[in-house]
Protein backbone atom coordinates (compact mmCIF):
# COMPACT_ATOMS: atom_id res chain seq x y z
CA UNK A 1 0.00 0.00 0.00
CA UNK A 2 1.31 3.45 -0.96
CA UNK A 3 0.66 6.75 0.78
CA UNK A 4 1.53 10.30 -0.19
CA UNK A 5 0.82 13.83 1.01
CA UNK A 6 0.80 16.85 -1.27
CA UNK A 7 1.26 20.44 -0.03
CA UNK A 8 -1.31 22.59 -1.84
CA UNK A 9 -0.85 26.34 -2.41
CA UNK A 10 -4.45 27.01 -1.26
CA UNK A 11 -7.28 25.16 0.50
CA UNK A 12 -8.78 22.29 -1.52
CA UNK A 13 -12.01 23.19 -3.33
CA UNK A 14 -13.60 19.82 -2.59
CA UNK A 15 -11.74 16.82 -3.90
CA UNK A 16 -9.02 15.49 -6.15
CA UNK A 17 -8.41 12.46 -8.30
CA UNK A 18 -5.43 10.16 -8.49
CA UNK A 19 -4.71 9.77 -12.18
CA UNK A 20 -3.49 6.56 -13.79
CA UNK A 21 0.05 7.99 -13.98
CA UNK A 22 0.06 8.50 -10.17
CA UNK A 23 -0.36 12.28 -10.36
CA UNK A 24 -2.97 14.15 -8.35
CA UNK A 25 -5.55 16.29 -10.17
CA UNK A 26 -7.06 18.67 -7.62
CA UNK A 27 -9.03 21.91 -7.48
CA UNK A 28 -8.05 24.57 -4.96
CA UNK A 29 -9.77 27.73 -3.69
CA UNK A 30 -8.10 30.99 -4.66
CA UNK A 31 -10.67 33.31 -3.06
CA UNK A 32 -11.40 34.85 -6.48
CA UNK A 33 -14.68 33.01 -7.15
CA UNK A 34 -17.72 35.13 -8.12
CA UNK A 35 -19.92 33.07 -5.77
CA UNK A 36 -19.90 33.37 -2.01
CA UNK A 37 -21.45 30.04 -1.11
CA UNK A 38 -20.62 26.36 -1.14
CA UNK A 39 -17.90 24.82 -3.24
CA UNK A 40 -15.57 27.43 -4.70
CA UNK A 41 -12.69 26.80 -7.04
CA UNK A 42 -10.38 28.99 -9.07
CA UNK A 43 -7.30 26.86 -9.75
CA UNK A 44 -6.95 23.34 -11.05
CA UNK A 45 -3.60 21.60 -10.51
CA UNK A 46 -1.98 18.39 -11.63
CA UNK A 47 0.85 17.49 -9.26
CA UNK A 48 3.34 14.66 -9.58
CA UNK A 49 4.23 12.28 -6.74
CA UNK A 50 6.97 14.65 -5.52
CA UNK A 51 4.56 17.61 -5.33
CA UNK A 52 5.72 19.43 -8.46
CA UNK A 53 3.00 21.21 -10.43
CA UNK A 54 3.12 19.69 -13.91
CA UNK A 55 -0.06 21.33 -15.25
CA UNK A 56 -2.41 24.07 -14.07
CA UNK A 57 -5.43 26.05 -15.17
CA UNK A 58 -6.56 29.19 -13.37
CA UNK A 59 -9.90 30.88 -13.94
CA UNK A 60 -11.80 32.99 -11.38
CA UNK A 61 -15.13 31.57 -12.58
CA UNK A 62 -13.96 27.96 -12.18
CA UNK A 63 -16.57 25.68 -10.59
CA UNK A 64 -14.97 22.87 -8.55
CA UNK A 65 -16.32 20.12 -10.84
CA UNK A 66 -13.78 18.77 -13.31
CA UNK A 67 -12.61 15.55 -14.89
CA UNK A 68 -9.69 14.23 -16.89
CA UNK A 69 -11.09 12.64 -20.02
CA UNK A 70 -9.87 9.42 -21.66
CA UNK A 71 -8.13 11.40 -24.42
CA UNK A 72 -6.05 13.29 -21.81
CA UNK A 73 -7.97 16.58 -22.05
CA UNK A 74 -9.54 18.12 -18.96
CA UNK A 75 -13.20 19.15 -18.75
CA UNK A 76 -14.16 22.00 -16.40
CA UNK A 77 -17.35 23.89 -15.57
CA UNK A 78 -17.50 27.65 -14.99
CA UNK A 79 -19.84 30.00 -13.12
CA UNK A 80 -21.71 32.57 -15.17
CA UNK A 81 -23.96 35.44 -14.14
CA UNK A 82 -27.60 34.55 -14.81
CA UNK A 83 -29.48 37.39 -16.56
CA UNK A 84 -32.12 38.98 -14.29
CA UNK A 85 -35.04 38.09 -16.59
CA UNK A 86 -34.03 34.42 -16.57
CA UNK A 87 -33.31 34.38 -12.81
CA UNK A 88 -36.87 35.56 -12.11
CA UNK A 89 -38.25 32.51 -13.96
CA UNK A 90 -36.10 29.92 -12.15
CA UNK A 91 -37.93 28.05 -9.38
CA UNK A 92 -36.05 26.85 -6.31
CA UNK A 93 -32.41 27.45 -5.51
CA UNK A 94 -31.11 30.20 -3.25
CA UNK A 95 -32.86 33.57 -3.50
CA UNK A 96 -29.56 35.45 -3.11
CA UNK A 97 -27.82 33.44 -5.84
CA UNK A 98 -27.02 35.32 -9.04
CA UNK A 99 -24.58 32.82 -10.56
CA UNK A 100 -25.10 29.39 -12.02
CA UNK A 101 -22.69 26.77 -13.43
CA UNK A 102 -23.43 27.51 -17.07
CA UNK A 103 -20.42 27.05 -19.30
CA UNK A 104 -18.26 24.02 -19.96
CA UNK A 105 -14.71 24.22 -21.28
CA UNK A 106 -12.54 21.44 -22.66
CA UNK A 107 -8.82 22.01 -22.06
CA UNK A 108 -5.80 20.37 -23.58
CA UNK A 109 -3.60 18.90 -20.89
Amino acid sequence: MWFNRWQLPHRPADYGYLLENGNLLVGVRTGQSPVDFGRRGGLLLEMDWEGNIVWSYEEPTLHPDFCRMANGNTMVVGWELVPADLARRVRGGLASTKHSPRHVVGLLS
